[in-house]
């Protein structure tokens, strides 16, 4: 009676245990966060509500080579190019589709011959990209089923990973602002138009060859080095197969029709011998496998794999990576081979208005975290002279800022946001001092959506309204005039657009 005491007892720890050391992983390791580093993630979330919008996922080769944009003005549909990282798990992908796809949505899955060669088992890379500081895809594993959580947690996430995250996860206050630079990073991004508005790239060459180019030819780099017998003798991995049954039940439990297609290859300059060595040799029979598996499951084939052969003109840095300018040629073949017949019939597309869109949600998250921020701020008034000395946390610059300095930061650009925590300080006046560059010019200032005039803001205070002082956060807004940068007028090679620099802001 005693040992099945003592064996129950056992039982009962070890499942403490476990459910704590979950527990860690899932709250504290892998801590959740809204704002994402990963730009499609963003869209995926910000377009989940639009039905009949278009989900590209595959690896950086459709990331390279699908034209987002292009494909959205031939569809007449939002179009997300979520083409990522050849070594992250296929289903992680499609579990994290789940959550935003609607009936009538299009999800086009371009697998290259790695994914059909792969074993049980997750990459480093991947690994590692879920437990650093900032939990860079930490969406892929929030949004998984409860039961592949657990998997994952016990058997494919590493004690030493957990360990090592364990020992160096950020406070509070420093999630929260990993949170608000994203939102800002990304809205400089996009807005500013330096980067592509729907996830794909923008990357035009020339680049430095990646180093495994110089080590494999292209069958080897894009087949053979994860063979272990002779294409003939292979057949779809069992993770593979498994991969394209959860494609499948996108169509039978969410309606959405789902499209397969071949990997995107490019020969590099004065090599043509892609798909032409003997590291190829069988490749059509394996093929044939791969295509009675996706018949057998009625998943369209969008054309032949040799469709998406690119010539070394195209060439980025690998074998698997053309030039954006390219880009272009494998979206209008994915477009004929049968994407054409599922182009949206009102032909009414608004690709502004859905950028729009994209971009309020981020600045709608970027607010929130800006509130989380300085809750966790704390001040003592009793203990300042004066709410604000130099750039503290409680004030956070907006865009229209450079680089902040030892003596403050440079304006750039036309305007210029802040936004100040109200302390509440009774009958306080906003405070700014600074200097200009090129001669002082009066800047306007907006509070709160009220125009407080124009002023030369060197030891300025502007007494504040009760309707202001009432609002938790001050908004300011400067309007700079005769903006120039240095370079241009002959003042040094500074090229960037200034007019005033903030050395003080705060309450008094």
């Amino acid at each position: 009676m005693k040992s099945i005491r003592f064996l129950f007892g056992v039982v009962v720890v070890f499942a403490f245990i476990c459910v704590g050391y979950f527990l860690l992983v899932d709250n504290y390791i892998l801590y959740k966060k809204e704002v994402h580093k990963i730009y499609p993630q963003v869209l995926l979330e910000s377009l989940a509500d639009y039905k009949g919008k278009v989900i590209v996922i595959g690896g950086s080769d459709s990331h390279h080579g699908i034209d987002a944009q292009l494909l959205e003005k031939l569809m007449q549909r939002p179009v997300i190019n979520f083409g990522r990282n050849g070594d992250y798990p296929y289903p992680h992908y499609i579990y994290n589709l789940k959550k935003y796809v609607q009936p009538g949505d299009i999800v086009i899955a371009v697998m290259g011959w790695t994914y059909f060669l792969r074993k049980k088992g997750l990459s480093n890379n991947y690994v590692n990209s879920l437990v650093d500081a900032e939990v860079t895809n930490q969406f892929y594993y929030d949004n998984l089923p409860f039961a592949e959580k657990i998997i994952f947690v016990f058997t494919q996430l590493p004690y030493r990973s957990v360990i090592k995250a364990l020992l160096s996860r950020p406070d509070s206050r420093t999630k929260v602002k990993y949170q608000v630079e994203t939102a800002q990073s990304m809205l400089k991004r996009y807005t500013e138009n330096t980067g592509i508005q729907r996830g794909e790239s923008n990357r035009d060459g020339p680049e430095e060859v990646h180093a495994a180019v110089k080590e494999y030819t292209c069958d080897q780099y894009l087949i053979s080095r994860t063979l272990k017998k002779p294409l003939q003798e292979t057949y779809p991995s069992d993770t593979a197969i498994h991969t394209i049954d959860l494609l499948k039940s996108l169509e039978e439990e969410q309606g959405v029709k789902v499209f397969f297609s071949w990997g995107i290859a490019v020969n590099k300059p004065g090599d043509t011998s892609c798909y032409k060595s003997p590291e190829s040799d069988g490749l059509n029979i394996f093929v044939a496998r791969v295509k009675a598996i996706l018949d057998e499951r009625r998943i369209a084939v969008l054309g032949k794999y040799t469709d998406y052969l690119q010539p070394s003109e195209c060439f980025l840095n690998t074998y698997a990576h053309v030039r954006k300018s390219c880009a272009s040629t494998v979206t209008k073949k994915l477009y004929k081979n049968g994407l054409n017949e599922h182009t949206a019939k009102d032909g009414n597309i608004d690709s502004e208005s859905i950028t729009k869109q994209v971009l309020n949600s981020i600045r709608d998250k970027e607010n929130k975290y800006i509130n989380k921020y300085y809750s966790l701020t704390k001040i003592d008034l009793k203990k300042e002279k004066i709410a604000f000395t130099k750039f503290s946390p409680y004030v956070y610059l907006g865009k229209g800022w450079s680089d902040i300095e030892s003596w403050g930061v440079w304006s750039s650009g036309s305007f210029s946001k802040v936004q100040l925590k109200n302390y509440n300080i009774k009958g306080s006046s906003l405070y700014m001092n600074g200097h200009y560059f090129n001669g002082d010019e009066k800047t306007q200032v907006i509070i709160n959506d009220i125009d407080m005039g124009s002023h030369i803001l060197k030891n300025l205070k502007i007494k504040l309204p009760k309707k202001i002082l009432q609002s938790e956060f001050l908004s300011i807004k400067l309007n700079h005039k005769l903006v120039v940068s240095p370079a241009s007028i002959g003042k040094g090679s500074d090229m960037r657009k200034i007019k005033f620099g903030l050395k003080e802001i705060g309450l008094k």
